[in-house]
C-alpha cells in the first residue's frame, strides 16, 4: 500500500509542476524512496535525473550520463519485435498523449546485461502549458517475465498435449460454463469451438437422464469428498448418445480458493461393445448363436425358484450327424447344426429360451406351460422339419424328441429333464434305422447329382464284374458282393470338393491327399450301413496295388481282398475308356495295353489275364 501512495505522489507532482525545474525540486526526496527506476529528460532528450534504482538497473552513474542524449545511453527493444524503440519523447508525440505506457520492453544496461521492463512516461509541462521535459518510470520486470514465459511455455505444453490425447478434456469454471475443450471432445460431442465459446455449460454434454447424477457428484466433489470415475450417458449435438467415464477434480487458485473445474471424458462405446460381445458368447453356442450349456443350466435353476411353474423341457436330438461329420466332413456337419437351430426358433419363436447343451443335443425351457402345449410344439418342430427337409433335399435334417413337465411331486428342473432326456434317446433308438436310412438316400442322390456315382458307369462295371465272377467261378453270394461293390465303391467321394473332382489339370500335393482320403472315408460310411458292410472292407482296399504302392495301407499280393483286385482293373478300364474332367477317353487297345504294361505293378497279374480274355472274346 505504501508502494502505491509514493506511485500515486509522484504522479500528482507530475501532473501539477509547472516545469521541470520545479518538478525536480518537489520530487527530490521521493526519487530513491520509490521502488521503481526513474529517469528524468529534458525537452531535447537530455538525461537529467536519475535515481539510484535507475542507476542500479542501467549501471549507469549519474555523474556518467548527465547532459548526455538519453537514445545514446540507454538501448530498449521491442519484446515482441525485436525493434529498436524510438526515442521516448518521441514515443509520446507518436502516441499523442501526455501519458504512455508498455510491458514488452528489453532494456540493454551498460554491462550488455538484458533486462525485461515496463515503462510508464509522462509529459511535464511549465506554466504556459509548452513541454519543459519527461519522466520515465522504469520497473524491473524480468523474473515477472521469466515467470509468465514459463507458464505460457506450460499452458502451450498442455495445449499441445490435450490436442494429443485420445480422451476428451475440458475445464469450466464453477458453474459449470465450459472455458476449454480440445479436439478429442469435440469430435466426441460433435460441437465447434463456436458452440463452445458460444456459452455451453458441462451439463449439455450429457443426455438428460445423467445430468441428475452429475449434479449429485458436483455436489460432493464440492463438498470435498474423493469420487472415483463415473460413467455417464453423454449426448451429441445431432442427439443421439454414447457411453463415457467421465472424472471432474475441481481447480483451486494458488490462495486456495477454487474456481472451476477440469475433467476427463473417455468414449467407451468400443469397450462396451467388447463387453456385450464377451457378454454374449460366455453365454451363447458360436455356431448356432443359441444359449450355451452354461446359460440354460443357469437359466433352468432360475425357473426353478421362481413362480414359473410348471416348468416345461423339451430335448432334441439330431440324428446321424457323426456319420454326417465323417463322410461330409464337418463343414456341412455344421451347416446341418445350424439348421436344426433355425427349424427350432421357427417351431418355439426366436424368444423362447433354446439352447445347445451338447454336439448334437438342443433343449428348450417352457415356464408356465402344459402338457398339452408341450405335445403340439413338439409336433410343430416333426412338421417344420418336413417342411425343410422338402425345401432342402440334399440333405435332411432329422430330429428325436423328448419332453417332460415339473410337477408337484417332481417340482426339480433337473429331475425333469433327465426324464425329457430320456425320453428323447427312446425315441432315437426307434428312429435311427430309418434316419440311417434316410441319411444314406440322400448321400447316394448327392452322388448321382454331382456324378460321382454316374448310372452308366455303375452299369458298365457290374456288367465286366459280373463276366470275371463268372470266369473266376464266384459264388453267388460273393458275385452279389462284388456287383455291389461297383455301386457303392466310391462313396467316400461325397466328402472331397467338386472343385478337385472336376478339376480340368492334375492335382497338386494337397488336393491328391484329399482325393486320397476317400477310401478311408467311404470303409467309415459302410459301416454305417447295414447293407454295405460285407462290402466296406473292399471299399477301404480298392486302391491297393499289387507292388505295394497303392494306399491307403499299403498292403501287396494278396493280403488285398479279391474283389478290390478284380474291380481295380475294371475301374482302370473304365476311367480310360470314357471321358474324365482331367483327360480326353483313350482307345479300348490302348486301354488294354495300359492294363497289361501295369501287371504286376498296380494289378494282379492273373486277374490281368482272365480280363484280357474276356475282352478279346466281347
Amino acid at each position: 500500500m505504501a508502494g502505491k501512495l509514493k506511485k500515486d505522489c509522484i504522479e500528482k507532482t507530475v501532473i501539477n509542476a509547472l516545469d521541470l525545474n520545479s518538478f525536480l525540486t518537489n520530487t527530490v526526496v521521493l526519487f530513491n524512496a520509490l521502488g521503481d527506476a526513474i529517469i528524468v529528460i529534458d525537452c531535447s532528450g537530455n538525461i537529467i535525473q536519475m535515481n539510484n534504482i535507475a542507476e542500479n538497473l542501467t549501471k549507469w552513474q549519474q555523474h556518467e550520463v548527465s547532459g548526455k542524449p538519453f537514445c545514446e545511453i540507454i538501448s530498449i527493444y521491442n519484446t515482441l519485435t525485436g525493434s529498436k524503440l524510438l526515442e521516448p519523447e518521441q514515443i509520446l508525440v507518436k502516441e499523442k498523449s501526455d501519458e504512455w505506457s508498455s510491458e514488452h520492453l528489453t532494456l540493454v544496461n551498460k554491462d550488455d546485461e538484458k533486462k525485461q521492463i515496463s515503462c510508464k512516461g509522462t509529459v511535464v509541462e511549465n506554466q504556459n502549458g509548452l513541454i519543459s521535459g519527461y519522466v520515465f518510470v522504469f520497473r524491473d520486470i524480468t523474473e515477472e517475465y521469466k515467470i509468465r514465459e514459463h507458464l505460457q511455455a506450460s499452458e502451450e505444453r498442455f495445449r499441445n498435449l490435450a490436442e494429443l490425447l485420445p480422451v476428451g478434456l475440458f475445464e469450466s469454471d464453477m458453474s459449470l460454463n465450459l472455458t476449454f475443450v480440445n479436439s478429442e471432445a469435440l469430435r466426441m460431442s460433435q460441437y465447434s469451438l463456436k458452440d463452445i465459446q458460444a456459452g455451453m455449460n458441462a451439463m449439455d454434454l450429457l443426455s438428460p437422464e445423467s445430468r441428475q447424477k452429475a449434479v449429485a457428484v458436483r455436489k460432493r466433489r464440492l463438498q470435498g469428498e474423493t469420487i472415483p470415475v463415473v460413467e455417464y450417458t453423454a449426448l451429441r449435438k445431432d442427439g443421439t448418445t454414447y457411453p463415457v467415464l467421465l472424472y471432474i477434480n475441481r481447480v483451486s487458485e494458488a490462495t486456495g480458493e477454487f474456481n472451476g473445474f477440469r475433467g476427463v471424458i473417455i468414449d467407451i462405446s468400443e469397450q462396451k461393445k467388447v463387453e456385450h460381445k464377451l457378454r454374449y458368447l460366455s453365454m451363447h453356442d458360436a455356431l448356432t448363436n443359441l444359449y450355451n450349456r452354461t446359460s440354460f443350466e443357469q437359466e433352468m435353476h432360475r425357473l426353478g425358484n421362481t413362480d414359473c411353474l410348471p416348468l416345461g423341457i423339451v430335448v432334441c436330438d439330431i440324428d446321424g450327424l457323426k456319420l454326417i461329420n465323417e463322410t461330409l466332413g464337418h463343414k456341412v456337419g455344421d451347416e446341418l447344426l445350424k439348421n436344426a437351430a433355425n427349424i427350432l426358433r421357427k417351431s418355439f419363436g426366436k424368444n423362447s429360451f433354446i439352447a445347445r447343451i451338447g454336439g448334437d443335443e438342443f433343449a428348450v425351457l417352457l415356464p408356465k406351460t402344459s402338457i398339452e402345449h408341450l405335445e403340439k410344439l413338439s409336433q410343430k418342430v416333426l412338421i417344420e422339419t418336413d417342411t425343410h427337409n422338402v425345401l432342402n433335399p440334399d440333405f435332411h435334417v432329422s430330429l428325436s424328441i423328448g419332453f417332460a413337465i415339473s410337477t408337484e411331486t417332481r417340482p426339480n428342473p433337473i429331475d425333469v429333464f433327465k426324464i425329457a432326456d430320456h425320453k428323447m434317446y427312446r425315441a432315437k433308438l426307434h428312429r435311427t434305422r430309418n434316419s440311417r436310412s434316410d441319411i444314406v438316400k440322400s448321400l447316394v442322390k448327392t452322388l448321382e447329382t454331382r456324378n460321382i456315382l454316374p448310372e452308366g458307369q455303375a452299369v458298365r462295371l457290374q456288367m465286366l464284374a459280373t463276366q470275371m465272377a463268372e470266369k473266376i467261378g464266384l459264388s453267388e453270394s460273393k458275385k452279389d458282393e462284388l456287383i455291389l461293390l461297383c455301386r457303392f465303391y466310391d462313396i467316400g467321394k461325397i466328402g472331397v470338393s467338386d472343385s478337385i473332382l472336376l478339376k480340368p489339370g492334375p492335382l497338386d500335393t494337397e488336393e491328391y491327399s484329399e482325393v486320397k482320403d476317400h477310401s478311408e472315408t467311404g470303409f467309415r460310411i459302410a459301416l454305417t450301413i447295414s447293407d454295405l458292410i460285407p462290402v466296406a472292407d473292399f471299399i477301404l482296399k480298392h486302391h491297393e496295388w499289387w507292388n505295394g504302392d497303392g494306399y491307403p495301407l499299403g498292403l501287396k499280393g494278396k493280403e488285398i481282398p479279391l474283389e478290390s483286385r478284380i474291380l481295380s482293373i475294371l475301374d482302370a478300364y473304365d476311367a480310360l475308356t470314357n471321358n474324365r474332367p482331367y483327360r480326353k477317353a483313350i482307345s479300348h487297345e490302348k486301354a488294354l495295353k495300359i492294363i497289361q504294361d501295369n501287371s504286376g505293378i498296380q494289378f494282379d497279374p492273373e486277374l490281368v489275364k482272365i480280363f484280357m480274355s474276356i475282352m478279346h472274346n466281347n
